[in-house]
Formats: structure tokens, C-alpha cells, sequence
């Protein structure tokens, strides 16, 4: 994840319902400091949640949990967007996803 680029993740929750999202970081082995912001949006285009951290508290090809309030629960078609506002070649993150 580079600054001035973003990831949308479509996550299909029906027919069940969801309360947790854990996305898997790579960290390419090394202590980054950049700033992921995390937004997920409803399939209406409201934003349910929003939070930001620092690359910090990653550890390499570990999940990291969105810090979803405890009464958060959805059914329905979720957007998650991943991005960073300063990060660089030398200081960012990776995603692992796979396609179904």
C-alpha cells in the first residue's frame, strides 16, 4: 500500500452475518512507520467505521483485527478501503488477498 493509492475490498456478508475483519499484512521483514487508514462502507456508501494506526504495531504476515465496536454486527455487501497517506517504496505495507 503506497500513498495516493488505495484497496477495495468488496466482502459479501450475505446470507450470514459478520463482527470481526482481520486483513493479513506483510511488513516485508522489516519495522515500517507509515499510517494505514482503514474504512469500511456499506453498500449504500455509508461509513460504518474508520480508524488509523501506525505500521508500528504490525508484526510480518500476522492479522491484524479491525477495531470493530463490540454491538457491530452487518449482513449485506461491505467496501473495505486500505490506504496510507505517507507511504513510500521503502516504508509500507503489503496485503495478502487471494481471488475466489
Amino acid at each position: 500500500i503506497l500513498s495516493k493509492r488505495m484497496l477495495v475490498q468488496t466482502i459479501a456478508t450475505t446470507p450470514f452475518q459478520i463482527s470481526n475483519i482481520g486483513i493479513l499484512f506483510a511488513t516485508y521483514q522489516r519495522v515500517n512507520d507509515c499510517l494505514i487508514d482503514l474504512r469500511l462502507f456499506s453498500d449504500n456508501h455509508e461509513l460504518l467505521h474508520e480508524e488509523r494506526f501506525s505500521a508500528e504495531t504490525l508484526t510480518n504476515d500476522d492479522y491484524y483485527s479491525l477495531r470493530l465496536p463490540e454491538e457491530f454486527v452487518y449482513q449485506g455487501k461491505l467496501y473495505l478501503v486500505i490506504s496510507s497517506p505517507n507511504a513510500s517504496e521503502s516504508n509500507c505495507v503489503a496485503i495478502w488477498a487471494a481471488e475466489e
